[in-house]
């Protein structure tokens, strides 16, 4: 793509790990330690060297009523209401450092229960540029602030207490034929944009990113025939003022990578003819879930967009201000059901049930980024969030032929043809996921996008292709305001799918066989349908377009095996 054109993507990795166990009485005693060099480089432009301009429908239509204005018509009257072109002036050495420790007991108390204690250490050092060749924007004095060797960061600390317990037991009142398990535990783990690589080593003046956004979103200011943003080299300074149409790149001081919070507790019971069966409930909650948003995105209001920045009295010349932070949060719950037969004549069968619930403030946001509105709005739902999904597997041999119990003594023939026999499949059932509406234009008068308005007590959901919602409960939401519908009001389709195999093994001496296989996909051809169009204001609102799985397909094959 033109954003990689000549670009390198390097990455070395040193790393110094041991383990260490003792096993003295009932404890087992494990203690270890993982070091790591990181060393990267990464010179591909944050957007379009090339430049691009950038067309909606609203310089062409009435004010954004519905059903006006076409980006293709903006596009040949020559008014974008957004340019954007970036240049990188450097080739970044970045360096990071990871160490982790653990020590962990597993103590085998009596026969019946054993308990598991840890305690982990991990440090996630922010990254630096081998020669300090990276700046943070300040939001107290609005100056972006150039790294230094007393300030790498700069204005960035690491994070040293991430101190990660973990606990759990296991108790088998009858001698091992139920198993009730609990944990609880404690994760770290880095989250930086760029894989290896940080973010302050790509902002201003190191890589310059223009973003001339139009001040007004009705009245075009800017023409095409005005050109592409030009390359000026900055000379460094320990601070510099960011010049006009440039976007910055913020990360707090108290940057905190990505902590997990993990529970689970189980009893699993063992029945007759080979079964198990497990009930369990688990619970994830994530902190300092990493999110990059733009926080000087104007506030909805009629007029131009400079004045309504909430940074525009800081730094009047500054577009946009992209702030990279562990401030997101996450929460899933969720009930495990599991039957599970293992192998025995001729059979085998695994089925599993999951019910939950997902909940996060990181997916689909409006901006101006509020988390009450945004909480408020998303109805606690994430937009991959499934309830429930069951997944069904199983394996069966057909009882005939050789060493079966059935025409085992028959003839040589009987036993060729009707012996060998197996059936397999996958039952998949899984719930839809939560939709995300849109307005085909928004009338925030932000330059970001919008939601619809729901007008119903609830929203209908007639399931038709050419319908899959009831369109009707829909509306504009009125100039300079929020659309009031968000995650999860409606469900898009869910899933059903068989899949079907058929296996013939004949074997023609003791070393050599040959096996049949007939595999079905979709065994009965169900549509899958994927999720309807989502954006109000559009012909196409409501209705199914596409599939997600492929209709049925069968195929054969035949293997030798010698």
């Amino acid at each position: 793509s033109p954003g990689w054109t000549n670009s390198q993507r390097i990455a070395n990795t040193y790393q110094y790990t041991d383990n260490f166990t003792w096993i003295k009485g009932k404890h087992s005693l494990k203690l270890g330690g993982d070091i790591r060099r990181i060393q990267s480089t990464l010179t591909n432009p944050q957007t379009q060297p090339r430049g691009l301009f950038h067309f909606d429908g609203n310089y062409s239509s009435n004010l954004g009523a519905g059903g006006t204005g076409s980006p293709w018509a903006s596009f040949l009257l020559g008014y974008p209401y957004r340019v954007e072109r970036d240049f990188v002036d450097t080739r970044p050495g970045v360096r990071m450092l990871y160490w982790g420790f653990y020590l962990q007991d597993d103590y085998r108390i009596t026969s019946k229960l054993t308990l598991n204690v840890g305690l982990r250490w991990d440090l996630f050092t922010r990254p630096v540029e081998k020669y300090n060749r990276q700046s943070n924007f300040d939001l107290g004095d609005g100056l972006i602030h150039v790294a230094s060797s007393s300030d790498r960061g700069p204005n960035v600390d690491n994070f040293t207490r991430g101190f990660g317990p973990r606990v759990g037991l296991a108790y088998s009142p009858d001698n091992g034929k139920t198993a009730i398990r609990a944990a609880y535990g404690i994760s770290y783990f880095p989250d930086n944009f760029g894989a290896t690589g940080g973010t302050l080593e790509r902002n201003y003046p190191f890589f310059l990113l223009n973003v001339l956004q139009q001040p007004n979103q009705f009245v075009p200011t800017r023409s095409v025939s005005d050109g592409l943003p030009g390359f000026t080299p900055v000379p460094l300074a320990p601070t510099l003022n960011p010049p006009p149409g440039f976007a910055v790149w913020f990360i707090a001081r108290n940057f905190r990578q990505d902590m997990a919070q993990m529970w689970n507790f189980s009893v699993q019971r063992q029945l007759g003819w080979k079964t198990m069966v497990e009930a369990a409930y688990l619970g994830t909650r994530g902190t300092h879930i990493y999110r990059d948003r733009d926080i000087n995105v104007p506030l909805p209001a009629p007029g131009s967009f400079d004045e309504r920045r909430p940074y525009y009295s800081l730094a009047p010349n500054v577009t946009e201000i992209h702030q990279r932070n562990g401030d997101g949060d996450s929460y899933y719950n969720a009930l495990q059901v599991k039957v599970e037969k293992r192998f025995s004549d001729g059979f085998q069968m695994l089925t599993a049930y999951t019910f939950s619930k997902s909940i996060d403030t990181v997916s689909s946001p409006l901006f101006p980024y509020f988390d009450s509105l945004n909480r408020g709005l998303s109805a606690g739902f994430k937009a991959v969030d499934i309830p429930q999904n069951l997944v069904m597997s199983y394996s069966y041999e057909l009882p005939m032929g050789t060493g079966k119990p059935y025409l085992s003594g028959g003839s040589a023939l009987a036993r060729k043809v009707l012996g060998g026999w197996s059936i397999n499949g996958i039952t998949t059932v899984q719930s839809g996921q939560p939709l995300v509406m849109s307005v085909a234009t928004s009338r925030l008068n932000t330059g970001t996008g919008n939601r619809p308005d729901i007008t119903c007590t609830s929203v209908g959901t007639p399931k038709r292709v050419d319908a899959w919602l009831d369109t009707g409960c829909f509306a504009d939401p009125a100039p300079y305001t929020f659309g009031n519908s968000g995650i999860g009001h409606v469900r898009g389709p869910g899933l059903v799918n068989f899949d079907f195999s058929v296996f013939k093994k004949t074997a023609i001496d003791e070393r050599r066989s040959i096996e049949f296989r007939a595999e079905f996909f979709n065994l009965f051809n169900n549509p899958h349908f994927a999720n309807p169009n989502t954006t109000y204001g559009s012909g196409s609102f409501g209705r199914i377009s596409g599939t997600v799985l492929t209709p049925r397909e069968i195929q054969m094959g035949l293997r030798f095996a010698f």
